[in-house]
């Protein structure tokens, strides 16, 4: 599961207009993006995407809502199943807090080659926040392994 699911659920359905498709002289629409391309594509080419999400989660809905409506949504899908989790998006010391509270613990995934932080607002958590760190140095085959070895050590506990 993703922290950021409903986010993006939430910014799917409100749709904004992303840029402009000067060609045919019309509006991008986020959806059709994330449809055709994908969210990694629709953050990293137009800029308004993240600024979309930051504004609507935080300065949105958190701010009405509460600081927390997004990470307590996360803990209620992860009381309502009894199978192992996997929580993803995790970027606030909070959301950390909230899921270390729940018993999971916090793994932190680093790779050559990606920056540790890319200066972004709310976008990165460093090493200091997780019980465990694991370094993704190889093929795609060693990384599922050391994640299956991860798994079985972790539900042995």
């Amino acid at each position: 599961m993703s922290i950021a699911e409903p986010i993006k659920r939430a910014g799917i359905g409100a749709d904004p207009i992303i840029g402009w498709a000067k060609n045919v002289d019309e509006p991008v629409r986020l959806a059709t993006v994330v449809e055709r391309y994908g969210w990694e594509f629709a953050k990293d080419n137009f800029p308004e995407v993240r600024r979309f999400l930051w504004k609507m989660s935080v300065d949105g809905v958190a701010a009405v809502l509460g600081e927390d409506v997004w990470t307590d949504a996360a803990v209620k899908q992860i009381q309502a199943t009894s199978r192992p989790v996997v929580v993803t998006d995790v970027r606030l010391a909070e959301e950390v807090k909230a899921l270390k509270s729940e018993g999971l613990t916090i793994v932190y995934l680093s790779r050559e080659g990606i920056p540790e932080y890319d200066g972004r607002e709310g976008e990165h958590l460093g090493p200091e926040y997780a019980d465990l760190r694991v370094h993704n140095g190889g093929t795609l085959e060693e990384f599922h392994a050391q994640m299956d070895a991860l798994v079985k050590r972790l539900a042995g506990r």
